[in-house]
């Protein structure tokens, strides 16, 4: 028995252990999938509460943790030449347990806002409201920054329109959307001449509203700016030249529903010829529902002249009605338009059989 003395007869642990690679695993898996919830409280737009929770992060994390705990009291019994194995082991299970726990509890890889007492966010509320109530910017302001930049935007002055205009704005508007949006009234309406004498002006949730009329060489158009005020000085945040109120020309009206007449009897639907709207909200089965309809209908023996009917769409400006007879049946043709930048748009249609 002497002779074995000094001797450790202890069994040595294994590297990696089972403990250790569960854990290594466990500890990259909430990189692939998480299970996260958030709960957030805002007053005036100031988050003044925010709570992140991964909970498979934490709970991994927790399991890296218990596996470098093992790895440390494995250490005493690994064989010298496979310790620097264990040591790396057991930092890296730390580091990955730190970081999933931080993970967890939205310290790291979480869009986290500004944090803010709720005393400070009820302070900005007030302030806000005095602000409101308080316009620090006058009507006189804003019509002449309307003037400005409707006068540099019509005159293709870019430059001068983009400096005038707010931050989001400039995000969205380039030098070439800026010339196509000017050019789009040129072929039905000519140049521009000028902005009219009186614009409304209207101040609203911090927001200035500037409206009018734009003349035209061959008509007028609605303009309608909105600005929004920073550091005293108005910023544009909306620019809309608007035809919605202008009839469209009755003949190129008519020609452009019966267009769409003709497709129709002929089974064809010339969506081309619709208003975005009416192409959103037409039916998926609409091919062959016509199909249906003009077989019920037959071979077509006269078109009525068009005769004027009341629109019911809102967007309609110009509204029209046809008789169609048909070898067995008759029926009757409406067709609602608004004009669109590139001419007459239906806005809505009807071709319903007429009653026996």
């Amino acid at each position: 028995m002497e002779e074995l003395q000094g001797v450790d007869l202890s069994p040595t642990a294994r590297v990696p252990s089972i403990i250790e690679i569960a854990a290594l695993i466990a500890g990259v898996v909430p990189f692939a999938i998480t299970s996260s919830t958030l709960a957030t409280e805002t007053v005036n737009g100031r988050t003044v509460t925010w709570e992140y929770r991964d909970w498979l992060a934490i709970a991994c994390g927790c399991m890296a943790g218990v596996g470098a705990l093992v790895s440390a009291i494995q250490l005493r019994r690994t064989e010298p030449r496979k310790r620097a194995l264990r040591i790396a082991i057991l930092v890296g299970l730390l580091a990955l347990g730190a970081v999933q726990i931080l993970r967890g509890i939205g310290r790291i890889g979480a869009d986290r806002p500004e944090v803010v007492s709720r005393e400070e966010a009820m302070a900005a509320v007030e302030k806000n409201s005095e602000a409101a109530a308080k316009p620090a910017i006058g009507k006189a302001d804003i019509e002449a920054a309307t003037r400005r930049v409707v006068a540099a935007w019509a005159a293709g002055k870019t430059a001068e329109v983009l400096e005038a205009a707010h931050p989001d704005l400039k995000k969205e508007l380039t030098p070439q959307k800026i010339d196509e949006i000017r050019h789009l009234p040129d072929a039905r309406f000519g140049a521009f001449q000028k902005l009219d004498d009186k614009l409304a002006i209207r101040h609203e949730n911090g927001s200035y509203f500037a409206a009018g009329q734009a003349t035209y060489e061959k008509g007028k158009l609605d303009i309608a700016a909105e600005f929004m005020p920073v550091d005293g000085k108005p910023l544009l945040t909306h620019l809309k030249v608007d035809m919605a109120d202008v009839t469209p020309p009755p003949a190129e009206a008519d020609a452009v529903a019966r267009r769409v007449l003709d497709g129709l009897l002929a089974g064809t639907i010339h969506d081309e010829l619709f208003h975005p709207k009416l192409k959103e909200n037409l039916p998926d089965d609409a091919g062959k529902q016509l199909k249906t309809l003009v077989g019920n209908i037959g071979k077509v023996k006269s078109i009525a002249a068009p005769a004027p009917y009341e629109c019911k769409d809102p967007l309609s400006r110009y509204c029209t009605t046809q008789k169609v007879v048909g070898a067995k049946r008759k029926a009757t043709y409406i067709a609602e338009l608004a004009l669109g930048w590139d001419g007459p748009r239906l806005t809505a249609f009807h071709l319903n059989i007429d009653p026996k």
